[in-house]
């Protein structure tokens, strides 16, 4: 292996471990503290003030991993392509989660806090629900894809 393809191989190990412990610590110790001290309203006060740099680091280091996996399929490093794919999904994910679904989750919590009809209220806060559940699930599937990416970094390494 030269030194380019240790360099590569660094930064992609580097992206992985930064962004898949950066998902798990924020939705495994971080976000439930969060809610626990600050109840619903002022945990979720605090969680969205922290989402931008949470998804900035998930652009960073998914942009790295992937611009140097990318290379490394291009130099033949064996097992390559697969864990390019991986990076690629987790980062496209990321972005779509990032820059379209949580301007929409803004949005509809923007018009729950707004209205006073109550007969309205329970749709717009069912439409509040699901773009959030589709979050959390999302959130869960990049996590498992960097999961699946270490251990094929792992297992090709």
């Amino acid at each position: 292996m030269s030194l380019f393809e240790g360099v590569l191989r660094y930064i992609e190990l580097l992206s992985l471990t930064l962004w898949v412990g950066g998902i798990a610590f924020f939705s495994f110790i971080a976000s439930p503290s969060i809610f626990a001290v600050l109840g619903s309203e002022g945990g979720g006060k605090v969680v969205r003030d922290i989402f931008p740099r949470y998804y900035l680091l998930g652009y960073g280091t998914g942009g790295a991993g992937t611009i140097a996996a990318i290379l490394l399929t291009i130099l033949g490093a064996p097992g390559q392509g697969l864990i390019t794919l991986v990076l690629a999904a987790m980062t496209a994910t990321f972005l779509y989660m990032g820059r379209i679904l949580r301007p929409q989750i803004l949005r509809v919590r923007a018009e729950v806090e707004s209205l006073d009809a109550p007969e309205t209220l329970p749709t717009v806060r069912e439409r509040f629900q699901r773009l959030h559940r589709r979050s959390v699930l999302l959130n869960t599937w990049v996590l498992f894809l960097g999961l699946v990416a270490l251990f094929l970094f792992t297992w090709h390494g």
